[in-house]
């Protein structure tokens, strides 16, 4: 019984499911930082596709809301933008690289209600950030303004507002104007624009919608619950109904296990519900003593520490969950003099710095046992959501230093099938930003942190993190940092905080071939070590990260894949489509001139050959294959590919032929038991060997049984959640020539019986 494959999605179901695929430009402009209700993203080509916490956005898309929805968006220079019920808002244009001095940021209102707080852009260059309608361009002075668009059908969110636009400023500055003139807003007043050619006029009868609460209060979570009545005549004084429940901008009491992290001199750890005690009220909570695990190994016993001064840049935030709010985050930091520290004798330290706290709610203590016990079953993200600024001390004396760095992103992905997570945070320390990553187990996030390495194999950084999960469904995670910088001989230490996304991760990961001469095969099992666009033909790769030796390249493309397959579903139950999809596979070839590779100093080479790709969404590392549990013999079957291409492009193409198959023991893949044989355009290449081989730089290898002369190898991923797929970069050395390209394999046996045996 064979698989029912679906080249070019030639099912109905099949079409209407790629044609729902999001198609997306390659400038990432910003993440939904939290959803409520019926929230969408619509690309350029009118493909829309359902949103919700953490979603990427991109230049060019809009985002849509629902009856009864709303969404807050961070774009990528830090601005928060909020959208109430029935909004329609495009962004035209989000450019923020420092490196590049690229500041540019504008969008367009289409209909609907908005709150806007400016972030890197607008502080540095407000004169490079606009917002517009249909009839009014926004420029943009201040820092936090509100919008309302109501098309010419009208507005069911306002229904007593006259077709137009009406502004309103917070704070700062705003200039309103088309052709018929133009007006500076100051704070407090609100403008109306009737149309293109009417000119902006006051509209002070209007200031109390704006300061509602259910409007001022949107761009922050502590208003969650109120609606805007009707804006009917004489109901002025009646905008905003409060729910029940409602608290306004006082956070709900706390409810299960309150838990936290710490970080002071250098060190960073965990402070358990036994050992944590807090005071405050409300968003104002704020750590008061703590006794503090620390994860650098240095001490069996913890630190004490208690503040005896005021507390420093408190901050409050909630974490989402499916039903509303899951856990209360808060954070904050002890300046130095304000606080005392023991060791694990009791002695006092001094110096040490500045110390910061993270605590939440709804913690989960006790690591994988109580996360098990939770049920959960699938791969999830956790997005970088807000923390402290990290400080520094001297690695060598111990004493504070001036230097500060700052998590620019990061973000965690969490295995609940296997307890495993993956970590990547990019940092910035001054001299440039370092993005370093890491996969262990949770129970080693829990205690002495998960230690993270540099993408590059040069740069100066490396890290700890350890925390707790928190939330009744594990909806977000509190954590402490800390950074080794050896070349300045400083550490930097700080929290961060993670909002899980509410849906299960869509991960793309798989394998490259790229030459420099010798036919170089690359596997990419690891999320971070793969960038992925999306087009109308699906998901393509435009960055990988792929190491020779001692040095680490990054392979980076500079548009859409000239050769770009619009992919294939395999099923989860071979001929069963009514199963589900297991995994999406998509592949191509980009051309040599358009990409670039640069090296860990930054040193561009000039690429000598094409790049071929492929990449499945739930890729597996070895830990995820062994952990599956599949017993017996399963043959996979070549499906497709990219052709296998000579280095110098001097030959014609080779092909790998129907009939080509890997078999896999899963009672002895550690042994040898991976078996493939590839018949490449009539030279049959065979050979032999373990789960590691596979997953390993050199790959299997392969020979021929009649001619000794050719050679060959398969690196590959496997994909899908019970293994159903099986990716590869191939690559074939025939005399004096190279070959390199990749293919698909499709689990074709089912409950361990090896098909035509």
């Amino acid at each position: 019984m064979n698989a029912k494959r679906v080249f070019n999605f030639s099912l109905p179901v099949l079409l209407l499911w790629l044609v729902s695929l999001p198609v997306h430009a390659a400038t990432e402009a910003g993440r939904i930082l939290f959803a409520r209700g019926t929230v969408s993203i619509v690309d350029a080509n009118e493909s829309s596709r359902g949103a919700g916490t953490g979603s990427v956005f991109h230049e060019g898309d809009r985002v849509v809301t629902g009856n009864n929805s709303i969404a807050q968006l961070r774009m990528t220079d830090g601005a928060l933008t909020a959208l109430r019920s029935n909004s329609d808002y495009h962004i035209q244009r989000q450019r923020f690289d420092e490196e590049a001095d690229v500041y540019e940021q504008a969008g367009r209102l289409i209909s609907g209600w908005m709150r806007s707080v400016t972030g890197a852009i607008g502080a540095r260059y407000p004169g490079n950030v606009s917002q517009g309608t249909s009839v009014a361009t926004i420029g943009i002075r201040g820092t936090t303004y509100q919008v309302i668009h109501v098309p010419e059908e009208g507005l069911a969110e306002f229904p007593g507002l006259q077709p137009g636009t009406y502004v309103y400023l917070e704070e700062g500055q705003v200039e309103v104007s088309n052709e018929a003139g133009s007006r500076i807003v100051t704070p407090g007043q609100v403008v109306r624009v009737a149309g293109p050619k009417s000119a902006p006029e006051l509209a002070p009868e209007l200031a109390e919608l704006f300061q509602s609460e259910a409007l001022a209060g949107l761009g922050s979570d502590e208003t969650d619950g109120l609606t805007v009545r009707d804006l009917i005549e004489d109901e002025q004084d009646q905008i905003v109904d409060g729910l029940e429940g409602s608290e306004g901008e006082t956070p709900e009491p706390f409810s299960g296990t309150v838990s936290g992290v710490g970080a002071f001199g250098g060190k960073g750890g965990r402070a358990l519900s036994a050992g944590l005690s807090w005071t405050g009220e409300g968003a104002g909570r704020y750590v008061d003593a703590m006794t503090l695990d620390a994860q650098d190994g240095e001490t069996s016993t913890p630190y004490d520490l208690s503040g005896t001064g005021t507390v420093s840049g408190t901050q409050y935030l909630q974490i989402q969950g499916v039903e509303g709010m899951a856990a209360q985050v808060h954070w904050g930091f002890w300046t130095a003099g304000n606080f005392e520290a023991f060791d694990d004798i009791g002695s006092p330290l001094t110096d040490t710095g500045v110390w910061h706290y993270m605590f939440a709610d709804n913690a989960l203590e006790s690591g994988s046992s109580e996360l098990a016990a939770l049920g959960l079953t699938g791969r999830y993200g956790y997005n970088y959501v807000g923390g402290t600024e990290l400080n520094a001390v001297d690695s060598s004396s111990g004493l504070p230093d001036s230097a500060m760095a700052t998590v620019d992103k990061g973000r965690i992905t969490v295995d609940f099938g296997t307890l495993e997570m993956a970590v990547d945070i990019s940092v910035d320390n001054g001299s440039g930003v370092v993005r370093l990553v890491g996969i262990n187990d949770i129970d080693v996030f829990y205690n002495a942190g998960m230690y993270l390495s540099p993408v590059s194999g040069f740069a100066p950084l490396s890290g700890i993190i350890g925390g707790t999960f928190v939330g009744q469904e594990a909806e977000g995670i509190i954590s402490a940092l800390k950074i080794d910088d050896f070349e300045n001989s400083l550490f930097y230490y700080g929290t961060l905080a993670f909002q899980g996304e509410l849906i299960p991760a869509r991960l793309f990961g798989g394998v490259s071939t790229l030459s420099d001469g010798f036919a170089k095969v690359t596997t990419i099992p690891d999320f971070f070590d793969l960038q992925v666009g999306e087009n109308g033909n699906g998901v393509f790769a435009e960055e990988l990260i792929f190491g020779e030796f001692s040095t680490t390249y990054t392979a980076i493309g500079g548009s859409s894949s000239p050769d770009q397959q619009d992919g294939i579903v395999i099923y989860n139950l071979p001929g069963d489509p009514d199963s589900g999809v297991a995994t999406e596979v998509y592949w191509g070839i980009w051309d040599k001139a358009n990409y670039d590779v640069v090296d860990d100093f930054g040193s561009s080479s000039t690429p000598l050959s094409d790049w071929h790709y492929m990449v499945a969404s739930t890729p597996l590392s070895e830990a995820m294959v062994e952990s599956i549990g599949l017993t017996g013999v399963f043959q996979y079957n070549f499906v497709d590919g990219t052709p296998l291409a000579e280095v110098s492009g001097a030959t014609g193409d080779l092909a790998i032929l129907s009939g080509s198959f890997v078999q896999v023991d899963f009672d002895n893949l550690s042994s040898g038991g991976i078996n493939v044989e590839l018949d490449i355009s009539g030279t049959v290449m065979e050979g032999s060997g373990s789960l590691l081989d596979l997953y390993g730089p050199s790959g299997i290898g392969l020979n021929n049984a009649i001619d000794p002369l050719p050679f060959a190898s398969l690196t590959g991923t496997f994909a899908g959640a019970q293994a159903e797929a099986l990716i590869g970069g191939v690559s074939y050395d025939s005399n004096i020539e190279s070959y390199y390209g990749t293919a698909l394999f499709e689990k074709e046996s089912v409950g361990g019986v090896i098909i035509g045996q």
